[in-house]
């Protein structure tokens, strides 16, 4: 297979601008980027604004260390260390295989070591899947399954070590870059050994496999509607929280979280070698990778326990592998790509976004095939290739899907119920119907086309963490600040860094199209944090074509975000519980507003009592006692219960009838009239009141066992 030159392209010469016109730009663009720093730091008071303040308290908190939990924290660590050298071993092997296919590259060692890792991840993600279906979650098959793999490591690093392709020195912005993306690195990955605290970590990443523990296997949870969720990156977690028990419970807890942290350095291996791969020198690439490993949202979901690092890892090589099949078609990109597509459906049904762009760059290459000469870029191959990727992953993503379909009579269930059918206790057409208005909500609702057409500003300059309107998240002002740069290598006819503009052209229309249908889908950042190494490896390119020092500029633009990832950390302060300087529970209790209630219902509340959770997030990973709750919409059953009620009597009793003797509710919302979901807008406001009178007698008229401001813990009359 003819292979992607990694040295530079010529460029076409053309006259070279006045200096004073180039000047001119580069002080224009540093007024551009300080405008939108002026902008985004605006906004954010509650954490940068609050660095000082932060820093007493941090330092102010350390008050010596526990040499047992500082080991149980080390050991979670290791484990997670050992779980990645595993899948390397794994993933190099899968490598050797694919060999087969004829014209493997060898020349970028960053890209086949990133490759290796990601292709690791999944087969053991799915070896687990098939294990937990066959109920041998047992830690003797976990040591043995991490004995294979370290040995398959140890065969690949000693006796198949790549070469380097070239000798070049890093520069001055590539150190700096180098040096933003450890910190954050290390931030990060400390705050992932932490007791989790994250929502949906606490609600299914980690409760789910919790109880698949428990149950050694793939077990039914019942409440639950995310056990339907495909858990590709869970299942790695699965098998570090086994080895890590062989410590303690702490020590699995913490090494399921340090796993999950790990695929933030793996995407950071793949976005390296992949610029690498495309001719960019060693500073550009790491210009890159600070782009997007800086993201404030980014650290988050690589800390918390979340999957969308994974998820990013999978979608970056596919986009990759596309761009490079769009180049040069061939059985080996192919694979590539069919193999990245199937782990990230794995890991997310979000990867379907990407499915439309991908069928429709197939399309045009075919198209581009028919008038081609080139053996092995005719139609028929281009459709062969097509077809080859496709089975890949459909073969690769089944078992997922497959078994959802067996389980609930949809393949995609619990989502759009409404179309596809499924069924399954605690979820239904109507709740899939909540459910999309209220994922509707993110960036905002109502929206106008001039709502969706300023999103890029939006996201950039106004997004906060927690808040739906605001994109549920934090991403900073480098893309936006680039966003010119891109449209100055169309319009101007630059060429980006390697002289060829094809590859990133690709990437950046594949990443675009993935951005359409999250535009009109969900607007959570999350979400679209898997395309955005793609748009950086296209930026970080032009930037540097046209002057060396815009790429200073550009990685310069990354420092706000950098600031706030440092105050999230501060705010955390996660280094006195990991070190046994502060106590577990004072930790959780200042990370989770509830936790001391979880606390109060595992000690006073009988074995066999079943409690229902009213808007409590649903985060059972605490809790030790049977629970009820309604997923995602969390106040359902309760709008049902008391809008068909009349009296506390038979609310009561249609409470008890449930099996449900103990109740647990944040009562700040539920009993204000402005945010209570017992208020109709459509009925009178009498009666709503009456509704609400009837509400507030039933949570704080009974046999309360303990109450603040916002949470009630009582048992039912």
């Amino acid at each position: 297979m003819p292979q992607i030159s990694l040295s530079r392209a010529p460029v076409a010469s053309s006259p070279a601008p006045p200096r004073s016109a180039g000047k001119a730009a580069f002080w224009i663009a540093i007024f551009w980027a300080l405008g939108l720093a002026a902008l985004f730091f605006a906004g954010r008071g509650n954490d940068v604004g609050r660095l000082p303040e932060l820093l007493v308290t941090f330092v102010s908190q350390f008050r010596g260390f526990d040499p047992g939990i500082l080991r149980d924290s080390a050991f979670g660590g290791v484990i997670a260390i050992l779980v990645v050298l595993s899948w390397i071993g794994i993933g190099d092997l899968m490598e050797r295989l694919l060999d087969r296919f004829g014209g493997a590259d060898r020349k970028c060692e960053a890209w086949h070591w990133a490759k290796a890792c990601a292709w690791g991840a999944g087969a053991s993600s799915l070896l687990w899947f098939f294990l937990g279906l066959a109920g041998c979650y047992t830690q003797p098959l976990a040591a043995g399954v991490l004995l294979v793999g370290l040995l398959l490591f140890a065969k690949a690093w000693g006796g198949r070590r790549l070469q380097a392709s070239a000798t070049e020195q890093l520069g001055l912005t590539g150190r700096l870059a180098f040096a933003l993306v450890g910190a954050t690195m290390l931030m990060a990955s400390i705050a992932s050994l932490a007791p989790p605290t994250a929502k949906d970590t606490l609600l299914y990443h980690i409760a789910l496999p919790k109880v698949f523990l428990a149950a050694r296997g793939l077990a039914d949870v019942p409440n639950n509607i995310a056990q339907y969720y495909a858990l590709g990156a869970e299942m790695n977690g699965v098998w570090a929280m086994l080895l890590g028990r062989l410590a303690s419970a702490r020590a699995g807890e913490a090494a399921f979280g340090a796993t999950e942290f790990a695929y933030l350095p793996g995407l950071a291996l793949a976005i390296y070698g992949w610029s690498r791969r495309l001719g960019y020198t060693r500073d550009t690439a790491w210009v890159a990778v600070a782009l997007t490993i800086c993201i404030p949202t980014v650290y988050v979901s690589a800390s918390s326990g979340y999957n969308d690092m994974a998820f990013a890892v999978y979608l970056t090589i596919a986009i990759a592998a596309a761009a490079e099949f769009w180049q040069t078609p061939s059985r080996w990109s192919a694979a590539d790509l069919g193999l990245a597509m199937g782990f990230a459906l794995g890991v997310k049904l979000l990867a379907l976004f990407l499915a439309a762009p991908l069928a429709l760059m197939f399309l045009l290459r075919m198209r581009k095939g028919e008038r081609s000469p080139i053996p092995g870029t005719s139609a028929t191959a281009v459709l062969r290739a097509a077809l080859l990727s496709a089975g890949l992953a459909i073969m690769l993503a089944a078992p997922w899907y497959v078994r959802n379909w067996a389980r609930t009579g949809s393949p995609v269930y619990p989502f759009y119920s409404n179309l596809f059918g499924g069924r399954a206790p605690g979820w239904d057409k109507s709740r899939s119907l909540i459910d999309q208005v209220l994922n509707a909500r993110y960036g905002g609702h109502p929206k106008s086309a001039l709502d969706y057409l300023a999103v890029p500003v939006r996201v950039s300059l106004l997004a906060q963490p927690e808040i739906p309107r605001y994109f549920d998240g934090v991403l900073g002002i480098s893309f936006l600040f680039a966003l010119p740069f891109l449209f100055l290598l169309r319009s101007k006819n630059r060429e980006p860094e390697t002289g060829n503009s094809a590859p990133v052209y690709v990437a950046l229309a594949l990443a675009g199209g993935f951005f359409v249908f999250w535009l009109f889908s969900s607007e959570q950042l999350r979400y679209l944090l898997p395309v955005l190494p793609a748009v950086a490896v296209g930026i970080a390119g032009v930037a540097s074509a046209p002057a060396r020092r815009q790429r200073a500029l550009l990685l310069a633009t990354v420092a706000p975000g950098i600031l706030v990832i440092g105050a999230w950390f501060l705010q955390q302060n996660p280094l006195p519980v990991l070190m046994g300087g502060e106590s577990r529970q004072s930790f959780l209790e200042r990370r989770v507003d509830h936790y001391r209630f979880y606390e109060a219902a595992n000690q006073l509340l009988p074995a066999n009592a079943r409690l229902w959770l009213i808007d409590m997030r649903g985060d059972t990973y605490y809790l030790d006692r049977p629970y009820f709750f309604d997923f995602r919409i969390e106040h359902y059953t309760l709008m049902q219960l008391v809008r068909s009620s009349d009296s506390i009597a038979e609310l009561n009793q249609q409470v008890r009838s449930r099996g449900i003797s103990y109740v647990l509710a944040r009562t700040d919302l539920l009993l204000d009239y402005a945010t209570s979901p017992i208020v109709d807008d459509t009925r009178p406001r009498e009666e709503n009141e009456r509704k609400l009178r009837l509400l507030r007698q039933f949570l704080l008229g009974s046999e309360v066992l303990k109450r603040d401001d916002h949470f009630v813990l009582f048992k039912v009359e």
